[in-house]
């Protein structure tokens, strides 16, 4: 068997470390690994500190560096999306601009204006990724970890029909909350979910084959577990639990951005402050972007040279990107919580087209998904935005600003057409260069 190559594209983002990590837990040895940035100046930084964690721990894995998207793809058997396009101020445009005209979000990298803008700025890095993949190494997986997830996968998929998988460790978040609620090891947990990512909805959280859902319910609303449930958080999450039966399996940083009920929720005493508080990215004072998200450039090089020097430990990021590299390479089946893949009649109601998170089964002929029933009312709300993603991935595929302006006219945090027309071709202008690079037509 030839020795198995994987491609990190953005490798100068804080999930490669994880994922080194990732090959160290699943004893991935005998690989090869290449790390993939535009900027030299990580990318030498990232290269270095891997071989160094690598020597330490007489690891053998081959590990290349370079700039070239072509050279680094060719040959490859799996190729992980890490990228962020548009820097410090692509991040500015997509949080600030929806700001500056009355949108309202927390985190505005999944849905929401936000996420339409930065699905405008990402898409087009991800398709020439999947492209150079059609090309160069057609039998080749891609494995997306950048947001917002689900355009991104749709967009490379229908663009070339490459194999495409998206990775997200949002799961997490309901084994934390029902660990700590029922006082249970989170490694004994096993939830089923399904929905779309960011957005999806426990239907079960099992421990020794009991379903401790209705317990976890209960626990919500206990008053001795308050603080629980305020510092998850998780206030809106049990509101919505109550209403439909099932459990959002986001904390409400994400699961709040799917409701227009958000304008209410962010002027809560309580519940707005938490959101505020949790969001990482806003300012909501300036309505600017926080100017700590400035400093994480910094952060990441005192990150790296702790590891480098050995203060650090390398922590897995169980992304499940190495657990499907491993199962297939070494004829494995494995159970994956979450995955994303083309939905193609799994959640009813919802387009097939649209990429659904579901739990999975890898083996040594690929992802598998499993089927989840859902709540008729639930599966509604996912069909509102699985039809608007849709859209979006459809607009930017066939680079059609109005099936873009469509589908930023479906997202429940829009406050209006007028404002929505108004804060998309700030957008468009302050992007037109990269919009155009693409292929896009701007008349503005």
């Amino acid at each position: 068997m030839s020795m198995v190559s994987v491609t990190i594209v953005g490798a100068g983002s804080h999930f490669t470390m994880g994922l080194l990590g990732d090959f160290f837990r699943v004893g991935l040895e005998d690989a090869r690994l290449v790390l993939m940035d535009i900027d030299e100046a990580r990318l030498k930084t990232i290269y270095r500190v891997v071989r160094k964690v690598l020597e330490k721990r007489k690891f053998n894995l081959k590990v290349e560096a370079c700039t070239d998207l072509r050279n680094a793809i060719e040959g490859a058997d799996y190729v992980i999306t890490t990228i962020r396009t548009g820097g410090t101020e692509g991040l500015k445009s997509y949080i600030e601009i929806p700001l500056k005209y009355n949108a309202v979000h927390i985190v505005g990298d999944t849905t929401g204006p936000g996420c339409v803008f930065k699905a405008l700025l990402e898409a087009p890095s991800i398709i020439s990724v999947a492209e150079a993949v059609k090309d160069l190494s057609p039998n080749a997986m891609l494995l997306n970890f950048t947001n917002p997830m689900t355009t991104l996968c749709m967009t490379a998929y229908m663009a070339t029909g490459v194999r495409t998988v998206g990775l997200c460790h949002g799961i997490n978040h309901i084994i934390n909350l029902a660990s700590k609620l029922l006082n249970i090891d989170p490694n004994t947990l096993e939830p089923v979910a399904a929905g779309i990512n960011h957005f999806t909805w426990t239907t079960g959280v099992f421990y020794k084959k009991e379903n401790l859902l209705p317990k976890l319910y209960s626990e919500l609303f206990n008053p001795d577990k308050y603080e629980i449930v305020k510092n998850h958080p998780y206030l809106i999450g049990r509101q919505l639990f109550k209403v439909f039966k099932v459990a959002p399996t986001l904390s409400d940083r994400h699961t709040c951005e799917f409701f227009h009920q958000l304008y209410t929720w962010i002027n809560h005493p309580e519940i707005g402050s938490i959101l505020k508080k949790c969001s990482g990215y806003v300012d909501f004072e300036r309505r600017k972007l926080l100017e700590t998200v400035l400093e994480r450039t910094e952060e990441w090089y005192r990150e790296m040279k702790e590891i480098e020097v050995g203060k650090r430990d390398v922590v897995p990021h169980k992304e499940f990107a190495l657990d499907i590299i491993s199962a297939i390479e070494n004829g494995k089946t494995e159970f994956l919580p979450a995955v994303n893949i083309p939905n193609n009649g799994l959640l009813k109601e919802l387009p097939d087209k649209v990429f659904v998170e579901v739990p999975g089964i890898v083996s040594k002929s690929g992802v598998h998904s499993l089927r989840v029933e859902l709540p008729s009312s639930v599966l509604a709300l996912l069909n509102l935005h699985s039809t608007k993603f849709v859209l979006l991935a459809k607009g930017i595929v066939e680079k059609d600003l109005t099936l873009i302006e469509e589908a930023l006219n479906l997202d429940p945090l829009t406050p209006s057409p007028e404002l929505g027309h108004k804060m998309l071709n700030e957008f468009i202008k302050c992007w037109k260069k990269h919009l155009e690079q693409y292929g896009f037509k701007i008349t503005i």
